[in-house]
């Protein structure tokens, strides 16, 4: 499942993500204005051998223009 947070209340949209964030246990934090069209697929398809639950969170995507058009 792919969740999408999105809005102009940026303490909204923390709130939403540290409640669905609450229950997991590990996370992956990525800065997205970092990431390249290739990184995308291996953070969404990755598995670890140390937890059950991938949960990668991708910050800024969408000032990494190349990246949020493709």
């Amino acid at each position: 499942m792919i969740t999408l947070i999105h809005g102009e209340n940026a303490y909204e949209r923390d709130q939403q993500l540290a409640t669905m964030l609450a229950d997991i246990d590990a996370s992956e934090r990525h800065e997205g204005e970092r990431l390249t069209t290739a990184d995308i697929p291996q953070l969404l398809q990755g598995l670890s051998l140390f937890s059950a639950q991938h949960t990668p969170v991708i910050t800024q995507l969408g000032d990494n223009k190349p990246v949020w058009t493709a």
